[in-house]
This record gives C-alpha cells, sequence and structure tokens, in this order.
C-alpha cells in the first residue's frame, strides 16, 4: 500500500506542528523543518542521518527551548554571526591556498599507454 509523496509531506508537517504546538505561535515554523525532512529522504532515502541531525539539534540546542522566545533570539544572534564569519574565512582561506606546481618528474613520465605499449614491444 503506497502513498503520493504529496499525502506523506503533508503528513508528516501536520504532525510536526502539532507535536511542536508547545511553542506556540512559532510552532508554524515547523512546516519548512518537516517539509526538509520529508525532501531530505526523498532525495536521498536515508532515515538515520535525519535522525542523528535531530538528536544533535535537540542536545546542542534544546535547552534554550526553556527559555522565553526573546531570550532565544537574542542567543541565536551570536552563533548566527560566528557561523557566518567562520565561513568567510574558510572561504578566504580556499582562495589564498594555491595550486601545486607540477614538478618535472610528473611532466616527464610517459604516460600509461606508453609504458604497455613500451613493454610489449
Amino acid at each position: 500500500m503506497h502513498r503520493p509523496a504529496r499525502e506523506i509531506c503533508t503528513l508528516v508537517c501536520v504532525l510536526e506542528v502539532l507535536f511542536h504546538a508547545y511553542m506556540g505561535l512559532p510552532a508554524i515554523g515547523m512546516v519548512l523543518y518537516g517539509a526538509g525532512h520529508v525532501w531530505l529522504y526523498l532525495r536521498y532515502r536515508r532515515l538515520i542521518p535525519l535522525m542523528a541531525g535531530h538528536a544533535v539539534f535537540d542536545l546542542t540546542f534544546g535547552p534554550f527551548m526553556l527559555l522565553p522566545f526573546s531570550y532565544r533570539i537574542a542567543l541565536v544572534i551570536p552563533y548566527a554571526v560566528a557561523w557566518w564569519i567562520s565561513g568567510r574565512l574558510r572561504a578566504a582561506a580556499a582562495r589564498e591556498t594555491p595550486f601545486p606546481e607540477p614538478s618535472t618528474a610528473d611532466i616527464d613520465a610517459p604516460a600509461p599507454e606508453d609504458r604497455t605499449s613500451a613493454r610489449s614491444a
């Protein structure tokens, strides 16, 4: 018995919102979270990475859920800025890393097909 993907997506999104209804109005944002999970599952057909990601999220950001919403926003801003800065630093480091110059041994070595033809001769 197979269900269409849109029915599964709708059910997952509705369940996400209902399960997180204690959050109040921000629970509506869980529709995007549920839709993202469905999209990732339909694309990669793997469930364990989604479960592991959810567990990591709960362990790292779970305690923040006990705080009032305004405090959570105030705590998220430094994390977002640090993430943005680290991404910029990684991108700058990747641009500064030059490609290694080819050595003369690589240039003078015969191609693999040349080696086989030299052995057979």
